[in-house]
């Protein structure tokens, strides 16, 4: 069987798990997405990729197009997510750094409360996968095709669909530009009661595959340099000047072609359900894997014979397990989990391997194609020229590449993550493996208005850093110059 790679990406097993669970769990019940065949590796316990089959791509979109046109699952599907958001935001505020004098058995009911959620989010989230999604655009297109000529269908596909409301990165870059303002005149007492107060709401923004926390420190030297360059940066200017049009030209399409209402209301969907997954991202199972793994895993791992990491290496039913006392999970089998494992499902059927004999006996079984050209969706129009910074997952480094990368470089990366801003804000353009309608990198480029291709499966293969390319987002190809 041929696999193709869907994303990769730097996590652990136990929080990549939930992906699994909410095909197998989940979503069944809750949308006619299923996929036979979905299977996760992970190579040194941290480089994650996920494979899906080809060959289901066209039944599996199909079935993601007839969801997304019914306004009721839609509903739905906003329902799930706002509800399990709100429970998120509960479960951050009363755990996130509150656990230091939990008792054992408090800290295994907050365990198993948090990992509920984070399974209730991964089923809303995976419900609006890009492999999910990737008929919609053009089933939107179509019909735009019969009231809007087709040099401007673009151009207006993307107005429409493009969110009003700020993403989460956004939204914190902006509250920390007003509170820097608002400190002027403070003692230092009060300065540093609001500044602890914005890391304790939004610290979590970014703390994603390893990255930490936003700390007192960093904002205290961002609030130098912002006191230095009198702007934190030039985007939240920028977007505020963009946003303030974007309702008027809404409306002005509307009414100069008559777009009707059914169909307005399938562009407003999906602007509102991308602004809403980056959401269920960035506010939703981030921040909660980030505390079951960084806060109470390691303080229930000195209840047990099992390390930190040892735990990260256990599917959930398995610590669940651990904490009732059954241990027989061999420590063995979790150290040959950090050298390979694979694990989902194939042909409907829970599937499972460990160590180099499992890693030799999953590239036996399965194919993956190579392609030699980079072509993808495109998630923002423009065209740009420029050098490629390419990123690969198991460099996680962020300071180290923002200082690395140029001003002005095109961004190639598996997929655009929260904590990638910082590079994301110096690109010309942005190309990346993963795609979709409603993914990080779509909403985000559109935000910020940077030409992106998105949806190449090969870009971080075939793209070199220092390769100069031109970048044709209005029609979804990069071409080496």
């Amino acid at each position: 069987m041929k696999l193709e790679r869907a994303w990769e990406a730097i996590q652990d097993i136990y929080t990549t798990y939930a992906n699994i669970n909410a095909y197998k769990y989940g979503m069944p019940e809750f949308c006619n997405f299923m996929e036979d065949t979905f299977i996760i590796t992970l190579d040194d316990g941290k480089k994650i990729k996920a494979y899906y089959n080809p060959k289901e791509t066209e039944k599996v979109q199909e079935r993601g197009l007839k969801d997304f046109l019914d306004s009721n699952w839609r509903r739905e599907f906003k329902n799930r997510s706002k509800a399990a958001l709100k429970e998120s935001s509960e479960l951050i505020n009363k755990y996130h750094k509150n656990l230091t004098n939990y008792s054992f058995d408090e800290l295994r009911e907050t365990f198993s409360l948090c990992n509920k959620n984070l399974n209730d989010l991964f089923v809303v989230f995976e419900a609006s996968a890009p492999q999910y999604t990737a008929l919609v655009e053009g089933y939107v297109k179509d019909l735009l095709l019969e009231k809007v000529p087709t040099e401007k269908v673009n151009e207006i596909f993307h107005t429409l669909t493009l969110p009003e409301e700020q993403t989460p990165m956004l939204e914190e870059e902006t509250e920390r530009e007003k509170l820097f303002n608002k400190l002027r005149g403070l003692s230092t007492k009060e300065k540093d009661g609001l500044l602890n107060d914005h890391v304790r709401k939004f610290g979590l923004t970014y703390a994603a595959d390893g990255a930490q926390p936003l700390k007192l420190d960093e904002l205290k030297k961002d609030r130098e340099r912002w006191i230095k360059g009198g702007s934190v940066s030039g985007i939240v200017e920028k977007w505020k000047k963009d946003i303030n049009d974007l309702s008027k030209k809404k409306q002005s399409i509307s009414s100069e072609y008559e777009i009707s209402k059914e169909l307005l209301d399938l562009t407003e969907d999906i602007a509102y359900l991308g602004a809403l997954r980056i959401n269920l991202r960035v506010k939703g199972w981030m921040p909660i894997a980030y505390i079951l793994t960084q806060e109470i895993l390691p303080k229930l791992s000195e209840n047990f014979e099992y390390s930190l990491e040892e735990l990260l290496a256990c599917r959930d039913f398995e610590i669940k397990n651990i904490l009732m006392g059954d241990n027989n999970i061999t420590k063995e089998e979790l150290r040959n989990r950090n050298i390979f494992v694979a694990y989902g499902l194939h042909n409907k059927k829970d599937f499972f391997l460990s160590g180099v004999n499992g890693q030799e006996s999953f590239k036996s079984e399965f194919e993956f194609p190579v392609l030699n050209e980079v072509k993808g969706q495109s998630a923002m129009r423009g065209v740009v020229e420029g050098q490629c910074f390419v990123i690969k997952w198991d460099n996680v480094d962020i300071s180290k590449l923002v200082e690395e990368m140029p001003k002005g470089a095109i961004l190639v990366a598996g997929q655009t993550r929260p904590q990638l801003m910082p590079l994301i804000k110096k690109a010309s353009a942005i190309v990346t493996d993963e795609g979709g309608l409603l993914s990080h990198a779509a909403i985000v480029s559109r935000e910020l208005r940077i030409p992106a291709v998105i949806g190449t499966k090969h870009a971080t293969d075939i793209l070199k850093t220092g390769m100069k390319v031109k970048v044709d987002a209005d029609n979804g190809v990069v071409t080496p110059i």
